[in-house]
């Protein structure tokens, strides 16, 4: 008889989180079944936990970073992905499919529901309605901390912050121990993202181990997630198997790589006063002010950009707009990046100067020391969904960027790409040293006997489970959400920003 299979995400749990003191659980694991879990392209958190719940890679699942760039009335304007726009069947929809119950907390892009399960959306659904994200809504009454619960953590200052952050998780802890010890869900995953959003906060105070009040917070939030996987580890039943894993790594870079800037330097992109951007526009601004300049400097020194970041919220709630970057001019350029969470290069050309220009730009790229570009189209088959290019820094983040030098020297905490794996429980014989994300997906479905859709990237890790069976393949599901956002407004684009912007992202 198989066992639950129960998943818990660290969002963005870094090899340096894991060797901090307080998280002596996670590092023994990690000693005795730990791997490398290799993310997307790029490796950012709504690319990354899509291709998990859909064992696609992001060309093919929609969801390439987490906001949609889409153009409207001649501009261009943004808003957040939601789950209706994840084109594929998602692993919970599997077990679901199955007559496995499932409790799903804190996965992105989980609004509008799937499945008539128990479902907890992520801080990704846009919504401050405590309803919206309570599927269905006697849940609250199955597990009273829900009634507290709050999935976007808030605050003045990263202190206040970090404690509302800490609420949330203890809130998540609890819930998802009762979860556990009621035992009625054969299919549990939650999603502890405090990991990532501290590491935006306090990842040099934590790596210097330096004894500021922001940083014992994020240490208590690790102390008492660390406490509860011991305790999970103890509680679940010999025949469970449980998957600890991160969507993505973290680690401490030593400057910003300027995509635009790089390129505008290189003679392949022009700015101009009133070329595109690939931002919204507040159409109720009475004053718009380009601080460009001033953004060059006040980004190189974290405490005045953390100091000013108050005053700039004031001034755009009363309908003034600033600009930090120029617009591109499309007709004198050839090749440009729209936004930092896309980490792409698009080439404006098609046929052989298309061709000609991507092996160039991929060349000299190449040539700079901590960047490497990777060709979509011979990763992912396809580009037609995402950029072209898609460029990894080793020494530098890698952000959109246009103005003045194309790299900055102010060290920054940001995404990598290897993430952390942990595979626990009786179907395993062990972690793989490295593996991408897709593979959980058909891996776990397998592993519970049930057939795999026969779309997937991923593929079932079979040298590494203790007993060997075919692997069967099914037509995918198709998923009944309707997209009902695709040419949604921009309204609550503010919001949007400022929760992005709080958590590190932007």
């Amino acid at each position: 008889m198989n066992g639950r299979t129960i998943v818990i995400g660290l969002d963005g749990l870094s090899e340096m989180l894991i060797g901090l003191e307080e998280t002596s659980t996670l590092s023994n694991l990690f000693d005795e079944s730990g791997g490398t879990l290799l993310s997307t392209l790029p490796p950012t958190t709504g690319p990354a936990w899509s291709s998990f719940q859909t064992g696609k890679n992001p060309e093919r699942h929609g969801i390439s970073s987490l906001i949609n760039i889409y153009e409207a009335e001649n501009s261009y304007k943004m808003r957040e992905f939601s789950g209706a726009d994840l084109a594929s069947e998602a692993i919970y929809e599997s077990f679901d499919h199955e007559d496995d119950d499932c409790f799903v907390m804190n996965l992105p892009y989980t609004y509008p529901p799937r499945i008539d399960g128990d479902v907890v959306t992520s801080w990704l659904t846009n919504s401050d309605d405590l309803v919206d994200f309570i599927h269905p809504s006697d849940l609250r009454d199955r597990y009273p901390n829900l009634n507290s619960y709050s999935p976007h953590p808030d605050g003045n200052s990263d202190l206040a912050f970090l404690k509302s952050l800490l609420s949330i998780e203890r809130d998540r802890i609890e819930i998802t121990k009762q979860v556990i010890e009621d035992g009625d869900h054969e299919f549990v995953f939650t999603l502890f993202s405090g990991t990532d959003t501290m590491q935006h906060r306090v990842y040099s105070d934590l790596a210097g181990r330096a004894s500021t009040s922001e940083a014992d917070v994020a240490r208590k939030i690790l102390r008492e997630i660390d406490d509860f996987i011991s305790w999970l580890v103890d509680a679940k039943a010999e025949t469970d198997n449980l998957v600890l894993m991160s969507d993505h790594g973290f680690r401490q870079f030593d400057g910003y790589f300027s995509l635009n800037g790089w390129l505008h330097e290189n003679g392949y992109l022009s700015f101009s006063k009133d070329g595109v951007q690939f931002q919204n526009s507040n159409d109720d601004a009475t004053t718009t002010f380009d601080i460009g300049p001033l953004y060059d400097f006040v980004r190189r020194n974290e405490v005045l950009m953390n100091s000013l970041m108050p005053i700039y919220r004031f001034f755009s709630d009363h309908n003034v707009e600033f600009t930090s970057e120029k617009g591109i001019d499309m007709s004198d350029t050839e090749a440009y990046c729209r936004h930092d969470q896309e980490q792409s290069i698009y080439i404006n050309h098609t046929g052989e100067r298309y061709e000609s220009l991507k092996a160039q730009l991929i060349d000299e790229l190449s040539d700079i020391p901590g960047i490497r570009p990777v060709d979509v189209t011979s990763e992912y088959g396809s580009s037609e969904n995402m950029g072209d290019i898609v460029v990894l820094g080793d020494r530098y983040q890698v952000i959109r960027g246009d103005r003045n030098d194309p790299i900055s020297d102010r060290p920054i905490p940001y995404h990598h790409r290897n993430g952390v794996v942990m595979l626990l429980g009786p179907s395993f014989e062990s972690t793989p040293d490295v593996m991408n994300i897709e593979d959980l997906y058909p891996t776990l479905l397998h592993l519970n006997g049930y057939a795999v859709p026969d779309d997937l990237d991923g593929r079932v890790i079979e040298e590494h489970l203790t007993t060997e069976s075919n692997i069967e393949f099914r037509d995918p599901l198709s998923s009944g959400v309707e997209n009902t956002e695709s040419g949604a407004a921009d309204s609550d684009s503010e919001a949007v920003q400022n929760r992005l912007e709080d958590l590190g992202y932007l």
